[in-house]
């Protein structure tokens, strides 16, 4: 229902004072614009209802001046003003394909060039027309028309002032109702109606609860209209009001969780300097299977499915690599340079070391004539290894806001080239090693990627979720019940070279085991609730002296609950990296010290396992199975030992300590674990967050006992007779 008339009556309101939409949206493509073309690198431009392509001018330069657009292709009902439209981008980029498409955007997509890398652009805010399930059916066709990896660049309305609102839908000049208006004038030509635009008066009001500015016309005076094309009458009453347009807004975890609804991946999201509008750009994200390491959204379980450990090869090597980047792909610049405490390193730090790592002690050793990329970037990027040379301090690793983001991608890009022209040239065993080794550190950093972003945006105030698509309620968790080990000799840990494993795995060797018990499942929330409320958290008899003045004097003291749990109108909440929720009782319990639970397992009338008693009746369950991270862990639903893996890490009373016979490795990198031998806890299995193809029976994680960040809990033991 629109015509090249419409077309220059929306050009007019885009410039009335009040109309802030599209100000606003041009603020945002000037200052932002090289970021969004340094994220997606689009070769091929489509834009949906280009209007006179002004604004996107400031996005096509940038895209222009990276060097990697090759064309655009403009789709509007208008052709005329297409025609307009085309011809000066012609003028202004002489050396782009120019192309349009004279259809409707919401069905002629079929129409619109294929091509490598495109990028679809849909600015305006024009998604707000679109109600919810008609918003939801676009999106999802959109990404279909795409390829994994290409992008949608989307301009959406933010929530505001109602005020505000209005007075952008209903202009003193009367533009806005002549628009609306000339819907009639529309359906007049093309039905043969007698519709009489005299006699009708344009309304805009706002629902707060639809985030709906819905826009009519009312009928003044009773009237018949006829529609000579459809052979039929319209009676409408004084007051009786047609509805012409809807224009939805949105806040920002909305239209995130709608993207990811249709498939796509949120890169990033701009606003104004007074976030009226918004930019999200998305990718659009695998069809199939998600990729190694990336989280699933429908659901917090991780199904059946043995996925194999990186071996040091060029497959392994770039599926490892890609799952870092989509692990990061939802968070801004921003996001990914806060630090919110000394043991929090920022998403980008991540980034950046792993990628030092292979730089430090692959290619700088093992590839003749290579240079650093940076060779500052070896004192910034460096963690603990002394052997590696000074670096920078690790409470300071939230002080750097250069280099940024981009940068860091770049020297990722940089390094991956010449990790692949190394891997082609068939490495020696040593260095195979090395770089076997520096996959299975970057699946460590991808979990405490994690770790860190949920504390950095769990500590927010605002609390927002690194993922809204949230897994359905947990099926209730059974009763809790034990099972029988008779005690005697055991073998634990791994022979070096049987497979790979860190050097704290071994070597294997022998203990001695009373009989004891352990419980089949991991402490519930539900059943730490009770724990709350019989007073644990004030009762010193049931806390090591060092727990004790802990629950005292640490950042929040005096603690009452667990991480991330807090108590609202006598309603227990929780954040998950999907945003605050009530507390689920069926789900385990996380993110707990070890003083915690040490001293619920004495509230229990148990105890913690030690790490030889897990390994002992780990070892005859079925080995560690997952295809994808998880972002909380889901109840226990299977009989027998179940959580052992998938779910979180479970503190044991073992102190961290080398086993009998342990020799670290030679050199820098064999700092990587035998130095933090003391002051530290055991934890075995593996969390909702490990990366799949990391965890294994023998795996031995450690953390100082007042560790509450990572995805910590409890599975109790007992005595036996």
């Amino acid at each position: 229902m629109y015509d090249e008339r419409g077309s220059h009556l929306f050009e007019e309101i885009t410039r009335i004072p009040e109309y802030y939409p599209t100000a606003a949206e041009r603020e945002i493509l000037l200052a932002y614009s090289a970021d969004i073309a340094e994220r997606c690198g689009a070769e091929a431009l489509v834009e949906l209802g280009p209007g006179a392509s002004d604004k996107t001018i400031a996005l096509i330069d940038a895209l222009a001046e990276a060097g990697t657009l090759r064309s655009y292709t403009g789709v509007d009902v208008a052709g005329e003003a297409l025609r307009d439209s085309l011809g000066s981008l012609c003028e202004r980029f002489p050396d782009l394909e120019v192309t349009g498409v004279v259809g409707d955007f919401t069905c002629d997509l079929d129409r619109v060039p294929t091509g490598d890398n495109r990028l679809i652009v849909f600015l305006g805010g024009t998604v707000g027309n679109l109600g919810p399930a008609e918003r939801a059916s676009f999106l999802s066709m959109v990404a279909k028309k795409l390829s994994p990896g290409e992008g949608l660049l989307l301009g959406v309305d933010l929530v505001k002032d109602p005020a505000r609102l209005l007075a952008a839908y209903d202009d003193a000049d009367g533009i806005t109702a002549e628009f609306e208006k000339n819907v009639l004038a529309v359906v007049n030509r093309s039905l043969d109606a007698d519709f009489d635009l005299d006699r009708f008066e344009y309304q805009a009001r706002w629902d707060s609860e639809l985030l709906e500015v819905r826009m009519s016309l009312r009928s003044v005076g009773a009237q018949t209209v006829s529609l000579g094309a459809l052979d039929m009458r319209l009676d409408l009453d004084d007051g009786e009001e047609i509805h012409t347009e809807s224009s939805y807004k949105f806040t920002r975890d909305g239209i995130a969780a709608e993207l990811e609804q249709a498939g796509f991946v949120t890169m990033g999201l701009w606003t104004d300097p007074c976030a009226d509008f918004a930019v999200v750009l998305a990718q659009r994200a695998s069809s199939t299977e998600p990729l190694v390491g990336m989280p699933q959204h429908g659901g917090a379980t991780k199904q059946a499915g043995t996925v194999a450990p990186p071996s040091p090869d060029i497959h392994s090597y770039h599926a490892v690599r890609t799952a870092t980047e989509a692990l990061a792909a939802p968070l801004s610049p921003e996001d990914q340079t806060v630090q919110t405490m000394p043991d929090v390193s920022p998403t980008k730090w991540h980034r950046a070391h792993v990628t030092w790592f292979f730089e430090q002690f692959v290619l700088m050793p093992h590839r003749d004539g290579y240079r650093p990329v940076d060779e500052r970037y070896l004192y910034l990027w460096n963690s603990y290894y002394e052997g590696a040379g000074p670096r920078h301090p690790r409470p300071d690793r939230g002080h750097i806001s250069r280099p940024g983001v981009g940068e860091v991608t770049a020297y990722r890009d940089t390094v991956d080239e010449a990790m692949h022209d190394l891997l082609c040239r068939e490495p020696s065993p040593a260095v195979l090693r090395l770089i076997e080794l520096g996959l299975h550190h970057e699946q460590q950093h991808q979990e405490l990627l994690l770790m860190d972003i949920k504390h950095v945006l769990g500590t927010n105030p605002l609390k927002p979720a690194y993922r809204l698509t949230r897994p359905p309620a947990a099926a209730p968790a059974g009763s809790l019940s034990w099972t029988r080990h008779e005690g005697g000799v055991e073998e634990i840990g791994v022979n070096s070279g049987e497979h790979f494993a860190f050097d704290n795995e071994s070597p294997r060797h022998r203990v001695y085991l009373d009989p004891f018990e352990i419980a089949d499942r991991l402490v519930t929330v539900g059943e730490w609730l009770e724990f709350v409320d019989d007073g644990g958290y004030q009762r010193p008899e049931l806390w090591l002296s060092d727990g004790w003045a802990w629950l005292s004097s640490s950042p929040g003291a005096p603690r009452q609950a667990p991480l991330y749990w807090w108590c609202e109108d006598g309603v227990w909440w929780a954040y998950t990296l999907y945003g605050p929720a009530p507390i689920d009782p069926a789900l385990p319990v996380v993110h707990v010290s070890y003083y915690e639970a040490d001293a619920f397992a004495r509230w229990a009338g148990a105890r913690l396992p030690t790490e030889e008693e897990w390994e002992a009746v780990a070892s005859r369950q079925a080995e560690p199975s997952a295809p994808a991270i998880a972002l909380h862990p889901d109840t226990a639903v299977e009989s027998g030992i179940t959580q052992l893996y998938g779910s979180a890490w479970q503190w044991t009373s073992s102190a961290y300590l080398p086993y009998p016979g342990f020799e670290p490795a030679a050199g820098a990198v064999g700092e990587y674990n035998g130095k933090f031998m003391v002051g530290q806890h055991v934890l075995r299995g593996g969390a909702a967050i490990t990366p799949p193809g990391h965890t294994r029976v023998t795996y031995r994680n450690f953390f100082p006992p007042a560790a509450q960040w990572p995805m910590t809990g409890v599975r109790l033991a007992r005595n036996s007779d």
